[in-house]
């Protein structure tokens, strides 16, 4: 009966334990100027966290009156760090909003720099295409070419 007890005692301080892990794990709560297809990138990666990881939100629309495709990329608080219009990196039409689903599994692995100084993500949608900021297009393109599709010029 005894070996029980501590079993059991032991059981729920691991229970507590993992559950404290996984909330403390979850992104922060996704602020109210990032839109609802906005994804939460952690800045660094550790093995377990006793509270959220610093990191960056990005999100993507598709603006009508501009016929374009815009990214803001902001703090975890949701202060702006960098807005822009993306345009494809193949092809030159706009992603309407319905294809403007973001891949939080690439997003976020390759990053490169504005025109500011700003550390910019290569931004990856689900349908595999990629977007890059239009300030600086063709100099962005030019330096990601080769991770985007293993060739250089």
């Amino acid at each position: 009966m005894r070996v029980l007890k501590v079993v059991a005692v032991l059981a729920g301080i691991i229970a507590v334990g993992a559950f404290v892990l996984w909330w403390t794990a979850r992104p922060p709560a996704r602020p109210a100027n990032v839109p609802l297809n906005g994804i939460y990138i952690e800045k660094g990666l550790v093995p377990f966290k006793l509270r959220s990881t610093p990191g960056t939100w990005i999100g993507c629309w598709y603006d009508s009156t501009d016929r374009s495709d815009h990214c803001r990329i902001t703090d975890e608080n949701g202060k702006l760090e960098y807005e822009d219009i993306f345009l494809p990196y193949k092809g030159q039409a706009p992603i309407l909003q319905n294809a403007l689903i973001l891949d939080s599994q690439h997003t976020g692995h390759l990053w490169t720099g504005s025109d500011k100084g700003i550390r910019v993500p290569v931004i990856c949608l689900i349908n595999g295409q990629i977007l890059l900021p239009k300030t600086d297009f063709e100099e962005i393109k030019r330096k990601t070419q080769f991770w985007v599709d293993g060739s250089s010029q």
